[in-house]
């Protein structure tokens, strides 16, 4: 299963135990599972929105405390998978940027198919770590997110971060 980075897997596991997206044989809810993996897939998501999932979710409010176009996107995707809407067309998920689309692609899977703890092991990818931020880290910079924000979304550290921020 694809995770932005080990980070993302151990926010995914500790959201879907926290809001019982789990069943006693270990089977994730796929409603739920779907929408906490997108959620999981940003530290600053899972600070800013999580405190709109209670009883119920609160979309709206997630979407007006959000300020760049891509989360937003995310936000109405998890709407979307939540409620089973259609808000969020096919162009606005080919605009996400490479990370991001691809954390989409997994959660639609995650909705239709039964997935199980055993079956979303994070596996570290083989060979050596990526180099090459640049573009990802100019990415988040004209979407307005501060140094701190591109550093926790990306997994790096905050020194790569501002290495590459020029």
């Amino acid at each position: 299963m694809y995770y932005i980075n080990k980070s993302h897997y151990d926010r995914y596991i500790d959201l879907l135990e926290e809001y019982k997206a789990i069943d006693k044989e270990g089977n994730i809810d796929n409603k739920f599972g779907s929408i906490l993996y997108i959620l999981a897939s940003s530290s600053y998501l899972v600070e800013d929105l999580k405190q709109y999932i209670k009883n119920d979710i609160n979309f709206t409010m997630m979407g007006m405390s959000i300020n760049n176009q891509d989360d937003l996107i995310l936000i109405r995707i998890m709407e979307d998978l939540y409620n089973n809407t259609n808000f969020i067309g096919i162009p606005s998920i080919m605009e996400l940027p490479e990370t991001e689309f691809k954390v989409v692609m997994v959660a639609m899977n995650i909705k239709k198919f039964n997935y199980t703890l055993d079956s979303i092991k994070y596996t570290r990818p083989g060979g050596r770590p990526k180099k090459g931020h640049w573009g990802a880290i100019q990415d988040c910079k004209k979407k307005g997110a501060t140094q701190e924000r591109t550093a926790s979304s990306l997994g790096i550290s905050l020194s790569t971060v501002k290495r590459n921020w020029k």
